[in-house]
């Protein structure tokens, strides 16, 4: 009898309360709010986007700065080789210069 009783409470519906008789109002308030949902979500939706668009151009821009970094980093290494040749030029010449001065003293001594 109890479950029959639940069951017959459950299938129909109460007398609507104050609450309920005052919908009305609030269906208005309440199809605003779902058209400030649906431009929200359109506002979400468009954030999203801008996100991973913005997201995509961030990794293009790392990608491209990491590209330069290497580029100047191979560059320096290339200059530092260069340098290094040319200081050990340099102390070869300068000990070859050393030696023709040396020789060009004695021949005019």
């Amino acid at each position: 009898q109890q479950q029959q009783q639940q069951q017959q409470y459950i299938s129909f519906p109460l007398p609507p309360t104050a609450d309920e008789l005052a919908l009305p109002i609030q269906k208005d308030s309440e199809e605003e709010e779902s058209e400030g949902e649906k431009e929200e979500r359109k506002g979400k939706k468009r954030r999203r986007r801008e996100e991973e668009d913005s997201d995509e151009e961030d990794r293009k821009r790392k990608r491209r700065r990491r590209e330069r970094e290497q580029e100047e980093e191979e560059e320096r290494r290339r200059r530092k080789k260069k340098k290094k040749g040319k200081e050990k030029r340099r102390d070869y010449s300068s000990e070859e210069e050393r030696e023709k001065r040396r020789k060009k003293k004695k021949r005019s001594e």
